[in-house]
């Protein structure tokens, strides 16, 4: 202040804290509106899996044989022309994704689209993520209003299962033996959404589908299989898909768990028929 005449230091000093004040409100309201803008982003929260599962489509996840990618079948939705899909899966510590869309007035159902677990430069250059234990598939139809539905896969391989493969909610085993696949033979377990054909009965367990990589089956003639239902009613039988229709499998239930003996990699679920009077 050197150099100042004394009767403009108050002046001055008033001057200041006037502009100190206005910068003040100034920062205060944009932090205000920084905070509002935050709330309103927030993430949407869905309803899915509103849709009983006789109407909902059938799909299914299939590993190939390397491991490096996966096969989506997705199945129309009655009255929807476009669909658009999200499979998540976890690698490693990170969560990984693949997204798009489909249009079914340009392409027939089932449409199947290869998914790759990892990432191509422009050059072709590929990288694979690791460690890849399976996640999400979620399914957005538009059909005058949006439906959504979700599942969970399970990505797994023979050499760390020792032949023992479970589902994402573990409710499904599916026992090969510990010689009943190739060491290096990826499995699938995912929950299908819909089924491959109506069943005579209501659903109460599944479906579950067990997908091996192309031309794989397993060694094993007796592979033990446990789903868990929903219900400890002893009319609930276990059903399992083949190019002929459904079959029926012998079961032992304790409490809500169907225990069996199968031969085949294939969908399976656990329906309940009403007893005759």
């Amino acid at each position: 202040m050197k150099g100042l005449k004394p009767k403009l230091i108050p002046i001055l000093l008033l001057a200041l804290l006037v502009v100190a004040g206005i910068l003040g409100l100034k920062f205060l309201r944009s932090r205000g509106e920084d905070q509002e803008e935050t709330r309103g982003s927030a993430p949407r929260v869905e309803p899915v899996n509103q849709l009983p599962i006789s109407l909902r489509p059938f799909t299914l996840i299939i590993p190939r044989s390397d491991g490096r990618e996966v096969r989506i079948i997705i199945n129309r939705l009655e009255s929807a022309s476009q669909a658009e899909y999200e499979l998540e899966y976890q690698a490693g510590t990170l969560l990984q994704g693949a997204f798009g869309k489909i249009d079914f007035t340009k392409e027939e159902a089932p449409v199947t689209r290869n998914i790759l677990l990892g990432s191509c430069s422009a050059g072709g250059k590929c990288s694979y993520h690791e460690n890849v234990i399976g996640g999400t598939l979620l399914l957005r139809y538009a059909n005058g209003e949006t439906t959504a539905l979700k599942s969970e896969w399970n990505f797994q391989v023979m050499s760390e299962q020792e032949g023992r493969f479970t589902s994402r909610d573990a409710k499904f085993t599916y026992d090969v033996g510990k010689n009943g696949l190739s060491a290096r033979t990826f499995v699938i377990i995912a929950q299908t959404m819909g089924l491959p054909a109506p069943v005579d009965g209501e659903v109460v367990g599944g479906p579950y589908a067990v997908s091996l990589p192309k031309g794989v089956s397993p060694r094993a003639r007796e592979i033990e299989l446990t789903l868990r239902a929903s219900t400890t009613d002893s009319n609930v039988k276990l059903l399992g898909w083949t190019e002929n229709g459904w079959i029926e499998y012998e079961v032992k239930q304790s409490g809500k768990t169907l225990e069996a003996v199968v031969d085949q990699a294939t969908t399976f679920v656990a329906v309940i028929t009403p007893s005759t009077p």
